[in-house]
């Protein structure tokens, strides 16, 4: 069975949360005897005819996948969007039909309606897998996004969320589709290597934040509690890793609390330096509004980082009580100042919260678990063929 992973980055450079996650499961389902994994990577800069890259371990297809969506003129937009559509439609077919492609693997996405198209016009079967924000803001999308994802959402022959809590949550928009399954992302990281494989030097004692900079991840309100608490250790640094656009105003925080010696934008950093980082720092610190299934949850967990975090979305089905770690309410300043002040003060307390939690999270959120679960949908869906 060949199945074609959609991504938004190179799958041997990846940048964020959903690539690591697809990219995980596309290599690990690749090991199985009677599946081959493939990509699509939606890339911004590629052309619209796209190229297949030379340096992934499985074919990929690099391209750009305009959408029809914006301020214009909606008839101007259409004659526009129009030429683009076939041309990327006719490209993601041939690239389905070289190799021989049975399912896609997407999420939902303004973007990938390409795929909803592809099913229509030359009946390719996709999933669509839910991992967060398209779900918890979807009723503030404009009515075209909205309607776009919900198109998107039925064509597809299942529907799996990374949570129970979004699933949950989906079936509120997705009133007419029958069964939301949940799959659970899986984590499996390499051993940790010394300090001085960093492409940076990490302070001694250090906070540990990893995302994308976005007012989503909550790292405004880190800096501010990080603020707050600095005279508790006053060797301790916060550390964040990850680019978005919230850089400069992130940045201007940093000023505006003049701790530019003792919090750092490091920028993205390379998967590989991962679980370096995560096994050094003292505390991961995840003050999202809003979330899935987040990948650093899972990964600080498996390497025995102590951890802190909001309680949304998913991050309550790992962090099932105080046992584990400790969740705050989120958009909290003064919870999460109390929380981190008090885990600061208090390192055999969390450690022992981590220790319990990195058990739980080896065997229930294995990647070996995740796959299994995939391989049997797609041998579902191959039998009702």
């Amino acid at each position: 069975m060949n199945i074609l992973f959609t991504l938004t980055g190179h799958p041997e450079r990846i940048s964020e949360g959903i690539t690591m996650a697809t990219t995980r499961l596309a290599k690990n389902m690749d090991a199985i005897d009677d599946m081959h994994s493939f990509y699509i990577n939606a890339d911004m800069d590629a052309g619209l005819w796209g190229h297949e890259e030379t340096d992934t371990a499985q074919p990929c297809l690099s391209i750009r996948l305009p959408t029809n969506t914006g301020k214009a003129n909606v008839l101007w937009r259409y004659i526009m969007w129009l030429p683009k559509f076939i041309i990327v439609t006719l490209r993601l077919y041939f690239f389905c039909r070289k190799h021989r492609i049975d399912y896609i693997v997407t999420y939902l996405h303004a973007r990938h309606m390409y795929f909803y198209w592809l099913s229509k016009f030359c009946g390719l079967r996709y999933i669509c897998v839910l991992h967060g924000s398209e779900i918890y803001y979807f009723h503030d999308l404009p009515s075209g996004v909205q309607k776009t994802l919900y198109k998107l959402a039925h064509g597809a022959v299942a529907l799996t969320a990374v949570s129970k809590g979004l699933a949950h949550h989906a079936r509120t928009i997705f009133q007419d589709i029958p069964q939301i399954t949940t799959i659970h992302n899986g984590v499996a990281l390499t051993p940790p290597q010394t300090r001085d494989a960093l492409p940076f030097e990490l302070p001694q004692s250090f906070i540990v934040s990893i995302g994308r900079l976005h007012p989503v991840k909550g790292f405004d309100l880190a800096i501010q509690a990080f603020h707050n608490t600095q005279y508790h250790a006053p060797d301790l640094h916060y550390v964040i890793i990850g680019e978005g656009d919230e850089r400069p105003a992130l940045a201007a925080l940093i000023d505006q609390y003049k701790l530019k010696d003792r919090v750092h934008l490091i920028g993205q950093l390379d998967s590989d330096h991962i679980p370096t980082v995560l096994h050094a720092a003292t505390l991961c610190l995840a003050p999202s509004r809003s979330e899935g299934l987040p990948n650093v949850i899972l990964e600080a967990a498996f390497m025995g980082t102590p951890l802190l975090a909001t309680r949304v979305g998913g991050i309550p089905e790992i962090i099932a009580d105080d046992h584990y770690g400790t969740l705050v309410p989120a958009d909290d300043i003064e919870s999460l100042t109390t929380a981190l002040g008090h885990l600061i003060a208090h390192p055999q307390t969390r450690q022992n919260k981590a220790e319990n939690l990195k058990h739980f999270v080896r065997k229930e959120f294995s990647i070996e678990r995740m796959v299994t679960s995939y391989r049997d949908l797609f041998r579902a869906l191959r039998l009702d063929r």
